[in-house]
């Protein structure tokens, strides 16, 4: 907590309309702040109502990326220790002596989706950085700062469908940033608000029990595991300065079925399964040529080099017996119940009760339809 400023309150007062509200923190109702001299964030975790967990006092920046500091500081350590060491080994080939380049970079940093899931990451001794809301995003210059400062950058998002809409997102913008995705079965428990939950601090509540090297190994299996979105791999010789291709299984896979592409099962048809995409609410099938083309035009559209492209098109991984590997799809298309009727149309779903009419974006509920079955 000392590394983020952050702070037990044990009360603050909220000015309105000449009122002064005062709140005061108990055992059960805990209050923390980020204190930054000039400006603190004020945190209530068991707030009723979400959107007054926070507040702020102070000046306020625009923006603000947390865990930076925290960051620069372990790399000018790790920094100086190079500079004060000597590293040596030898090439046991040439029985030369040769100097090893030390790499003062962190191994990895996550970026969190919020102060909650960045604290625990910190205290398993990882490095998170986090912004003030959903709707600041990573900009290319903050992803140019990180690479100077790590190996690698791992973006942990929430389970639900706003946060893997983002991490989507996130992902086809900088695609060598790896996507960690915590256990469908976290989705089981429930928070104390009664929903599913879904991010990295329900996955420590539930699952960090007094085994804790069981939990740290498995949080490192999942780090290990994760992917980016980029499909492909490249390995540069500087002897002939050319560059190679590699068309990763696993990783087409993974970038396909996080874009909505995967197999159906279907008893009609001839291989027992079709190939659909998930868009939003809606299911299209498609045939296997239709995904195979997605791919080209996507590099394509990306302006991707003639070379990777030419080793795309010259790959037999795009084919339909490879494609027959992508994930089976469970799809929910009931759309009604004794208390329930689901509507679909082409930008959002009615969700109708004998209470009230709600309307959702679509793929804001995990209920699907088929395309020709979408009310214009």
């Amino acid at each position: 907590c000392k590394d983020y400023n952050l702070k037990n309150c044990k009360s603050f007062t909220y000015c309105k309309d000449n009122e002064a509200i005062v709140t005061t923190a108990t055992d059960d109702y805990p209050i923390f702040v980020f204190d930054f001299d000039d400006w603190q964030k004020i945190y209530q975790p068991n707030s009723f109502e979400k959107q007054f967990r926070f507040r702020y006092a102070g000046k306020k920046p625009a923006r603000h990326m947390w865990g930076i500091d925290v960051i620069k500081k372990e790399f000018a350590r790790l920094k100086k220790y190079q500079e004060e060491q000597q590293f040596e080994d030898y090439d046991e080939e040439e029985d030369s002596k040769k100097k090893k380049k030390y790499d003062p970079r962190l191994d990895r940093i996550f970026i969190a989706s919020g102060g909650s899931d960045g604290i625990n990451l910190r205290s398993f001794e990882h490095y998170p950085i986090w912004f003030n809301s959903e709707s600041e995003q990573l900009t290319f210059d903050d992803y140019k700062q990180l690479k100077i400062y790590a190996k690698e950058i791992i973006y942990l998002g929430d389970l639900d469908s706003t946060g893997m809409k983002q991490a989507v997102n996130l992902g086809l913008q900088f695609l060598d940033i790896k996507l960690l995705w915590l256990p469908e079965k976290l989705k089981l428990y429930k928070d104390k608000r009664g929903n599913p939950c879904k991010d990295f601090k329900d996955y420590v509540e539930k699952f960090n029990s007094e085994k804790s090297m069981s939990f740290i190994n498995g949080f490192n299996k999942l780090i290990a595991n994760s992917l980016p979105l980029q499909f492909w791999t490249e390995t540069f010789n500087p002897s002939n300065k050319k560059t190679t291709y590699n068309l990763s299984n696993t990783r087409l896979y993974h970038f396909l079925s996080m874009l909505g592409f995967g197999r159906y099962e279907s008893e009609t048809a001839k291989d027992g399964y079709i190939f659909v995409r998930k868009e939003g609410s809606i299911i299209r099938i498609l045939q296997s040529y239709q995904i195979e083309n997605f791919v080209h035009e996507f590099l394509e559209e990306r302006g991707m080099n003639p070379e990777l492209r030419d080793y795309i098109y010259n790959s037999p991984r795009l084919g339909e017996k490879s494609l027959s590997k992508l994930p089976n799809l469970k799809i929910d298309f009931t759309d009604a119940d004794r208390n329930t009727q689901f509507l679909f149309f082409t930008k959002k779903v009615w969700k109708i009760t004998g209470e009230a009419i709600e309307e959702y974006k679509q793929g804001e509920v995990e209920k699907y339809v088929w395309e020709d079955k979408i009310i214009d």
